[in-house]
């Protein structure tokens, strides 16, 4: 291990990640029935706009890791935290469902 204070930091990210996508998951089926009050297929939806995330996940994790391989852990880790926090922005102000799962 290069760093026991990086693999702290990975961890803690790690932790606040799941954190947060595990806190929306009690409530994301009452989200997305405020943003479709007439749709039949409530849950479904709220499944899929969960399932989004662990997509993007799988999408994500080996190009990441490829990267990390090449640039750092470190850099890759700012970088993303950077760019998850500017993503998140747009959540705020969708209208449907289908746009919170592209969010």
């Amino acid at each position: 291990m290069p760093s026991t204070g990086m693999f702290i930091a990975m961890f803690v990210t790690t932790f606040m990640v799941q954190l947060a996508n595990m806190s929306i998951q009690p409530i994301i089926t009452v989200y997305v029935k405020l943003l479709a009050p007439n749709s039949a297929h409530i849950v479904l939806v709220s499944g899929l706009v969960v399932a989004a995330s662990g997509l993007a996940s799988v999408v994500a994790a080996p190009i990441l890791g490829k990267v990390s391989d090449r640039l750092g852990p470190r850099r890759v880790l700012v970088f993303t935290l950077i760019l998850s926090g500017i993503l998140f922005v747009p959540q705020a102000y969708v209208t449907n469902p289908w746009q919170l799962m592209m969010c």
